[in-house]
């Protein structure tokens, strides 16, 4: 599972990067869509630019090759890492605390009398 979360977290970097790579180049200056992001045409550009950020990081770009496969690669092992990192950071938290019904009562008390 943290394997799928990092994985789900670095494509989405690469998505980021590859807006911020066209953006940077001018090629969203006459965008000339519809204002809504809800339309169906949205979603499935949103899983070409995920599946164009694949190909991109093994270093297959055909329809931008202004994209640059060392920045690609960067953005996914970032979030990669990070997702992995935040995640079992939330674990370790989440095994300090006791196990019974009231660990959210538990866990106030705690911060209250921290303080």
């Amino acid at each position: 599972m943290l394997v799928g979360e990092g994985i789900s977290e670095g494509v989405e970097e690469i998505n980021q990067e590859i807006l911020q790579s066209r953006y940077r180049r001018g090629m969203y200056d006459s965008y000339d869509k519809p204002e809504s992001m809800f339309g169906m045409h949205e979603v499935f550009d949103n899983i070409g630019l995920a599946g164009e950020g694949a190909l991109a990081y093994w270093g297959v770009h055909p329809q931008d090759p202004g994209l640059s496969t060392q920045d690609i690669r960067k953005a996914f092992n970032v979030g990669f890492i990070s997702s992995l990192m935040f995640s079992k950071a939330m674990h370790a938290t989440s095994n300090l605390l006791p196990v019974d019904a009231n660990n959210t009562r538990n866990l106030l008390a705690q911060l209250k009398n921290d303080r």
